[in-house]
């Protein structure tokens, strides 16, 4: 479909949108020039580059019939402000408006001029979304999860539409140029003490080797053995692929150069003897390390904890690289809280626009709303934990049943 603009009127005198013109873009492909130079400037995540986004709208969204409603607006002079990625499903005949790279980006975000970030207003971005909804294909619900409320310390200008705390929340570690000193800050000295002999216990069983693929083969091993060592471990808990079946294949498409452009995956592994006991998939953009899945072998050097060896080494290599920030990602776990700095808060936005829409939302809020009380609470957690376990098992026992 052809991409087509039309001005916005000026509803108020805040400067940030006065003159501005946005534009509905349904071709990825046209806006692709102006998307990758204004990604280069912009307040973003990786998960919004262009790469990252039409890679996943070619392998997941594209697939599963996802309907791109990109938005961009361009000051007087033509200059980009903002990029807007979103994205139409439809779901029991409710048209849902979402972002783009949907599950598959921690953060769900847009791209934004710094500058104008610092001068939008509540009232003027409210304003401008009235106008932006109304430029938009018709829809239903709007249904935002994951955002957070703060990015490169600018405040997310969707913070000002109403929205729910999210049942997510990051954990970020600020890196430095000697990791030496920053592991001796972050850790007790009895604690890397006794990382100390766990590692020498596991280089008791073969030489320990952390790598990087060098070749596409090399990658498709690793990423092939990601998920041989994660998607057991999840079922086995109760939790199941969270990815969906098209992930794999995202990832693989993702991680070759493409155009003398680097791939945006960081993907190490830990061997010992020849044998892959850790992986770390990650993602680099702008300084900062994404933290995406860590998988460990079920074997026994599994006793060794080669994740918790393959989470020090990244951190020293992205210490190395220069990088400032290290994004160990959503979710609790005792080993994100002893390396975090901070924790960076996020939101979720439900805003129906039509009789379909409200009844929609209900549901939703209901379940986004156990959900943060669940992942909140260790006994609920633990609780829903061990049902999804005791579902999962009962189905896969019916599936065997029926085969």
């Amino acid at each position: 479909m052809k991409s087509m603009s039309i001005g916005i009127p000026v509803r108020t005198a805040g400067t940030a949108v006065r003159d501005l013109t946005i534009e509905l873009h349904r071709d990825m492909g046209a806006l692709e020039p102006l998307w990758r130079e204004f990604e280069r400037r912009a307040t973003c995540t990786v998960f919004q580059t262009y790469r990252w986004l039409s890679t996943w709208f070619a392998t997941v969204g594209g697939t599963t019939g996802v309907e791109p409603a990109i938005m961009c607006a361009r000051d007087a002079a033509g200059v980009p402000v903002l990029i807007l990625p979103f994205g139409i499903t439809t779901h029991r005949g409710t048209r849902i408006l979402g972002w783009l790279g949907g599950e598959h980006a921690n953060y769900q975000f847009g791209l934004f001029a710094p500058d104008w970030l610092d001068a939008i207003g509540p009232a003027d971005f409210e304003a401008l979304w009235q106008d932006i909804v109304a430029a938009l294909p018709a829809f239903d619900l709007l249904c935002f999860a994951d955002q957070p409320e703060a990015w490169d310390g600018r405040t997310n200008p969707f913070v000002h539409l109403p929205h729910l705390p999210s049942a997510n929340r990051s954990h970020v570690l600020h890196l430095a140029a000697d990791y030496e000193t920053l592991y001796a800050a972050k850790r007790s000295s009895s604690s890397r003490r006794s990382a100390r002999k766990r590692d020498r216990r596991l280089e008791q069983d073969g030489p320990v080797e952390f790598r990087r693929p060098t070749n596409p083969r090399e990658t498709a091993v690793a990423l092939a053995t990601l998920f041989s060592q994660k998607i057991p471990h999840m079922e086995s808990i109760g939790v199941g692929d969270v990815y969906g079946p098209a992930f794999p294949d995202f990832l693989a498409a993702l991680a070759p150069p493409a155009g003398g452009e680097p791939s945006p995956l960081d993907i190490r592994c830990l061997t010992c003897g020849g044998e892959t006991i850790a992986t770390v998939l990650g993602a680099v953009g702008k300084g900062r390390y994404y933290g995406l899945i860590l998988s460990m072998t079920d074997g026994p050097l599994r006793r060794h904890s080669p994740g918790e060896l393959a989470l020090r080494r990244t951190i020293e290599a992205c210490c190395a690289l220069g990088l400032r920030e290290f994004d160990l990602s959503q979710g609790e776990a005792a080993y994100k809280a002893a390396w975090a700095d901070d924790q960076l808060a996020q939101f979720d936005t439900l805003i129906a626009y039509t009789a379909k829409g409200h009844a929609y939302a209900a549901v939703a809020r209901l379940t986004l709303t156990a959900k943060r009380h669940i992942k909140q609470s260790p006994r609920l957690l633990a609780a829903a934990n061990a049902l999804r376990k005791g579902l999962l098992g009962r189905n896969s026992h019916a599936r065997s049943e029926r085969s």
